[in-house]
């Protein structure tokens, strides 16, 4: 079986979608009902928009405090975009490419995946209004692997991918995979035209930029699109049977939310208390305050006091029990050598 997609976790689905307009919509509303990392640890899975459309999700942890939600627009077997395979419309990775609609090798309806250009152009546009970096991204796996982990690539979403043909071409890569080869922030080469749906030539080095997977390329090695005959690499994951797919995700970087801390439960039993009479008389039970720093601040001569205390309860006095609030007072003298105010030093 080829489609390695993750399995999802169990999470609590109900209101996920109602009122969402993209994946990072259903991302947040996941995060009211699931720990964030069981929905890392989904990787995928489909949910349904506010608009009825369903759609497959992906939230990957970037390892930066940021978060990959990525939404697919569409997933062909290799089978059907080798290039002796009919690719009707092509000329831009949105022109509305036709694959075989028998193309189910992902589990799911094929036509759930063709996202016409209108469509994607609309999406992007939201999405965009979602990323930190006011970016997005195209992002390309096969058989719907979304861990960055083999055989990925992460890119800036170019104006030139919706319709523009071009052969060779240099754009900038953001994070990329290829048989064990990666790249980072650097350029590859890419093609697509007329009949020719969008990919890379990882045989090619031609930017002077990501040319590491030029190691055990087969010539004129076809990645992430179409696939010409002579150029298919089984050792690439997409390229390894006709059943394996190409992915192509709309993406947008955001922040990942932040973890609450840990909630101390108070045993009321452990609350510290002392009594007014005793101090007073013995001088015991009294309040430990240990100074943790002293400086003095040179540009106003301040005098800085960092004093750690520990946190009393109610206080006894009078024999009334452990009824009275308390109060610390920090001062360089005696409480009572000022007799007339406590507002007074000393």
């Amino acid at each position: 079986d080829e489609d390695i997609r993750v399995s999802s976790v169990q999470v609590d689905a109900v209101n996920v979608g109602a009122g969402a307009e993209t994946c990072w919509d259903i991302f947040d509303d996941l995060l009211s009902t699931a720990e964030l990392t069981d929905i890392l640890a989904m990787q995928s899975d489909i949910y349904t928009l506010s608009s009825g459309q369903s759609v497959r999700c992906s939230f990957v942890d970037m390892g930066d405090s940021t978060i990959l939600v990525s939404t697919l627009f569409l997933s062909g077997s290799l089978a059907n975009m080798k290039e002796d395979q009919p690719l009707e419309n092509c000329g831009g990775l949105l022109n509305d490419c036709v694959f075989n609609e028998d193309d189910v090798s992902v589990g799911e309806s094929a036509s759930q995946y063709r996202w016409s250009k209108a469509s994607i152009v609309d999406y992007r546009a939201l999405s965009l209004q979602q990323s930190i970096d006011g970016v997005a991204y195209l992002f390309l796996t096969c058989n719907q692997n979304v861990a960055m982990d083999d055989d990925f690539m992460l890119l800036p979403f170019n104006e030139d991918f919706l319709t523009t043909e071009f052969g060779g071409a240099c754009y900038e890569i953001t994070k990329a995979d290829i048989r064990g080869y990666g790249c980072e922030n650097d350029v590859g080469n890419f093609w697509q035209g007329a009949g020719i749906h969008f990919h890379l030539d990882s045989s090619h080095c031609d930017c002077g930029g990501c040319c590491a997977w030029n190691n055990d390329a087969y010539p004129s090695e076809d990645n992430f699109g179409q696939y010409s005959p002579g150029t298919v690499n089984p050792d690439f994951t997409c390229a390894s049977s006709d059943a394996a797919t190409t992915d192509y995700w709309i993406s947008v970087i955001v922040d990942k939310p932040l973890t609450p801390a840990p909630t101390t439960v108070c045993d009321e039993s452990a609350v510290a208390t002392f009594d007014w009479g005793e101090l007073m008389t013995s001088g015991t039970a009294k309040p430990e305050v240990v100074v943790v720093d002293m400086s003095v601040d040179e540009t106003d001569l301040s005098l800085n006091i960092e004093v750690q205390l520990t946190f009393e309860g109610r206080s006894s006095a009078d024999n009334q029990g452990a009824v009275f609030g308390t109060t610390y007072v920090l001062d360089f003298e005696d409480f009572d050598a000022h007799t007339d105010s406590i507002a007074q030093p000393g």
